[in-house]
């Protein structure tokens, strides 16, 4: 069998590739820019068939039909989140989540090895002509996932750019890809309120020229941005660009 009949083999509609969820599962779904958006956008469609799913969330990047199904107890959708944004904020203000202090780079393996993951949804590249997609934007936790879940739903998204290295995912890890193209997710800028910026004036005076940051999500990591226009050979450790 050729990659483009095996990859057309497990090709399904949204519909069905929800379907797939059921009652009781623990559902971990890609950081950030990762996640996939027609699943999520769907998500919503399959609450009167399920019960106690819990989600496993960080960092998501749009407002979701599902947000309104969501509560930590007597509801199709639980979930619990390892990075706050806003809109998991949101939820956490009202008590309907729960969220989960880490280290980031230890949270895959600290959930496999307390949890059983039964499936794990994210976003690729298309597929190329030796069978292999990118995942393209996260490696923090995804392909732990992808090797431990029970079920592995990719959506395909031609509009991910391709980046290389242990992103790479030949397709016989995946059991169902969908097709759902649409553009980048990204973090909305914040701008700082004026505390943020006296903050942000503070410790731009503490930053010497040739120093490494690594800067946060936020109005203040933006504050400080802003006074450091006449520093001189700063490096940036990458955290998100």
């Amino acid at each position: 069998m050729n990659v483009e009949e095996a990859y057309k083999r497990k090709l399904v509609s949204i519909e069905e590739a929800l379907s797939k969820i059921k009652s009781n599962d623990t559902v971990v779904v890609a950081l950030g820019p990762s996640q996939p958006p027609g699943l999520l956008s769907n998500l919503h469609l399959i609450k009167d068939k399920v019960e106690n799913v819990k989600l496993i969330t960080c960092l998501l990047l749009k407002e979701y039909e599902f947000y309104r199904f969501v509560d930590k107890e007597n509801a199709p959708f639980k979930m619990e989140s390892w990075y706050l944004g806003s809109f998991e904020r949101d939820l956490y203000k009202k008590e309907k989540i729960t969220y989960i202090p880490n280290n980031l780079h230890a949270a895959g393996t600290d959930k496999i090895d307390s949890e059983k993951i039964d499936v794990f949804i994210g976003t690729g590249t298309p597929v190329d002509e030796k069978g292999f997609l990118s995942l393209s934007l996260s490696l923090v936790y995804e392909k732990e996932m992808i090797e431990k879940a029970k079920t592995v739903i990719i959506e395909i998204n031609e509009n991910l750019p391709r980046t290389f290295g242990d992103t790479q995912l030949n397709i016989e890890y995946v059991d169902y890809f969908v097709e759902y193209n649409s553009p980048l997710l990204e973090f909305p800028s914040i701008e700082p309120t004026e505390v943020e910026k006296r903050i942000g004036e503070n410790i731009s005076e503490l930053i010497e020229d040739g120093s490494t940051l690594q800067l946060g999500i936020g109005g203040i990591p933006n504050a400080i941005t802003k006074f450091l226009v006449d520093k001189r050979d700063l490096g940036i450790h990458t955290e998100m660009l």
